[in-house]
């Protein structure tokens, strides 16, 4: 079967989706994939483990410019007639809107949406935002109504899109996240050797709590010098909730050790002892919070959509969204009880092989698409 994937970050086809794309290259189908241009060196390279061909479209994620959205729908609506695609696969909000209504034109019938998150799009604190939710409900709502299946990481995202109509639920699947590749992120035994180490890593913008985590740090160094560190990786943004290097330098003053930005998570996760997200952005399920219990970390994380359904009570602690004073005190609760960092890292490796595997996930979702 040929299959169309189309989705707003080119890079990641290779990167959060390289397994299920190889998946359905082995089992024989052929696979077209279209984004904007990838960032990253290597990746069109890389699409070609897969046999696949890459058509570069002009979408940006982060465009509102009515005229180059249109644009960009007739581009795809275009991509899609000329690639002749039985089945399309169409990842993150924009692509789902503009992808499924351009493949029910074109004639495409078999339609699947891969839903990693809502994000912003539900906020709508100012003027601005409601008019934009005005404009993108119907597009989401119609979108939909052309879909086959539609996969949501979470069942929070599952019943808000019912609850606001813009899904029927017999449509929406429930997967564990994108899942965890358990021989690339292998466990290893966590052991305190004098100070504990703290990390967090993250996309650099206010709504993953970078602010809080800085606050918290600040407290717990000053009142527990030289018996915690903690560190921060990440990347910077170009959007309108991201944080400048001149706030990050701020944030973490002399209590935090940004450490720069990274493709590949695992040596920083192997030279810490506990993970850290303060997220309080609608995730599907962090990625990155699976990869901290997969490599042997016990998680800290927001009672929010998404982080929630990382924690089960043994690998971690949920702490209310921007309480400083909450994550100050998870935290403090591991400087006080060291022995907890050994049994909850092995107690995330557990959940995370028993939810998250990445077999597993990608599993359910080639059944569902009946492409196994």
């Amino acid at each position: 079967m040929k299959i169309l994937i189309l989705g707003n970050n080119s890079d990641d086809f290779v990167g959060i989706r390289g397994e299920l794309l190889k998946a359905m290259a082995d089992h024989g189908h052929q696979l077209v994939l279209s984004g904007p241009a990838p960032l990253l060196p290597g990746t069109l390279e890389k699409t070609r483990t897969l046999s696949a061909e890459f058509h570069q479209i002009p979408l940006n994620p982060l465009s509102f410019n009515p005229v180059k959205e249109i644009s960009t729908f007739l581009y795809i609506l275009d991509r899609i007639r000329h690639i002749g695609p039985e089945m399309v696969l169409l990842l993150t909000i924009k692509p789902i809107m503009y992808g499924s209504i351009a493949a029910r034109i074109a004639g495409v019938r078999k339609i699947y949406s891969l839903n990693s998150g809502i994000g912003r799009i539900f906020s709508l604190g100012t003027t601005k935002e409601k008019l934009l939710f005005m404009f993108i409900r119907p597009l989401l709502k119609l979108a939909f109504k052309f879909n086959t299946r539609a996969f949501f990481q979470n069942h929070d995202d599952i019943d808000l899109y019912v609850e606001k109509d813009i899904i029927e639920p017999e449509k929406a699947v429930r997967v564990n996240g994108t899942g965890i590749d358990l021989e690339r992120f292998k466990y290893r035994k966590n052991i305190i050797n004098g100070e504990i180490r703290v990390i967090m890593i993250s996309r650099l913008l206010k709504e993953k709590g970078v602010d809080f985590y800085c606050q918290a740090a600040k407290k717990i160094t000053t009142d527990y010098k030289g018996k915690v560190s903690f560190s921060l990786v990440g990347n910077f943004e170009y959007s309108k909730d991201a944080i400048t290097r001149q706030e990050l330098c701020k944030m973490v003053g002399e209590h935090v050790d940004y450490l720069g930005s990274t493709n590949d998570v695992r040596p920083y996760l192997i030279e810490h002892n506990i993970f850290v997200l303060p997220s309080f952005y609608r995730e599907g399920v962090p990625r990155v919070i699976m990869e901290a219990m997969a490599t042997g970390m016990p998680v800290i994380t927001t009672d929010s959509v998404g982080c929630r359904d990382t924690i089960n009570g043994k690998n971690g602690v949920l702490v209310p969204v921007k309480d400083v004073d909450s994550l100050y005190r998870a935290i403090e609760f591991f400087i006080k009880n060291t022995d907890k960092v050994e049994t909850m890292s092995a107690e995330g490796r557990k959940f995370v092989e028993s939810k998250f595997d990445i077999n597993q996930v990608n599993q359910i979702m080639l059944s569902v698409m009946n492409l196994v």
